[in-house]
């Protein structure tokens, strides 16, 4: 996908209004990160979409390794949140109230709660993981 086909979509539009910017998932990690680190370090608060993207089949997605880097270089606390009832959610369907979207909010946790310091951020990233995919399972 091109950063054009991303600025011309609809899911681009609603995260700018938001405030929301994307990451380009094809750069280093720490060099896609350096504009949330700058917002860390001014005391903005930080909603990760740890996937990287919308699932393509309804399964949950392996995170990306920039979960894992943030929380444990800057000791931030994990609120894990899963959403259920999305999956091929159109307008129509959201107008006509045809899914029942629900949010599962788990207990705040931190990096050293589910990984080593001297973790593969990769593996560090399926642990945090984990974490929302228990409230996935509790929900069912």
């Amino acid at each position: 996908m091109t950063m054009r086909t991303i600025i011309n979509s609809p899911a681009f539009f609603w995260t700018r209004i938001f405030g929301a910017f994307p990451v380009d998932k094809n750069v280093n990690y720490k060099k896609a990160c350096a504009y949330t680190e700058e917002l860390i370090g001014k005391g903005y608060n930080i909603l990760i979409f740890p996937e990287g993207g919308i699932t393509k089949d309804g399964n949950l997605q392996p995170g990306r390794p920039g979960i894992a880097y943030l929380s444990q270089k800057y000791d931030l606390p994990i609120l894990p949140i899963a959403i259920t009832g999305t999956y091929k959610l159109t307008v129509k369907k959201f107008l006509l109230r045809k899914n029942q979207v629900r949010v599962h909010i788990g207990p705040k946790f931190y990096y050293r709660d589910v990984a080593q310091q001297n973790d593969n951020l990769r593996e560090a990233a399926q642990k945090i993981m984990h974490r929302v995919n228990c409230l996935l399972t509790k929900s069912n």
